[in-house]
C-alpha cells in the first residue's frame, strides 16, 4: 500500500513539475515574442525617421536642429508631466534668479 501511495505521489509531483515547466516555457516564449516585436517596431521606426532626416537635410540644412528641438519639446513635456520641471518665474527677483530658494522635493 505504501509503495503504491509513494508511486502515485511521485507521479503527481512529476506531473506538477511538468506543468510548471510548461508554464515557464510559455511565459518565456511570450516575453521573447513581445520583446522581438517591440525591437522590430523600434528598428523600423528608426529607419523611417533616418530616411525622413536624409530627405529633409537635402532641402533644409537646419533639419537636424528641427529634429533636436522636437525631441527636446517631448522631453520637457514628459518631465513637466511627471512633476520634474517647473516654471522659474516665481524665483526671479530684482537681482535675477535666486537659486537659494530651491528646496529638494518632498518625498511622499
Amino acid at each position: 500500500t505504501r509503495e503504491t501511495m509513494a508511486t502515485r505521489e511521485a507521479e503527481q509531483r512529476l506531473q506538477q513539475a511538468k506543468t510548471v515547466k510548461y508554464q515557464a516555457e510559455q511565459q518565456a516564449q511570450s516575453y521573447r515574442n513581445d520583446k522581438l516585436t517591440t525591437a522590430k517596431a523600434d528598428a523600423e521606426s528608426f529607419v523611417k525617421r533616418l530616411a525622413q532626416y536624409r530627405t529633409a537635410q537635402a532641402t533644409n540644412p537646419a533639419a537636424l536642429a528641427a529634429i533636436w528641438w522636437d525631441e527636446m519639446g517631448r522631453t520637457l513635456l514628459s518631465l513637466r508631466g511627471r512633476g520634474r520641471l517647473d516654471v522659474l518665474d516665481a524665483y526671479i527677483g530684482k537681482d535675477g534668479l535666486d537659486i537659494t530658494q530651491f528646496l529638494p522635493p518632498k518625498k511622499p
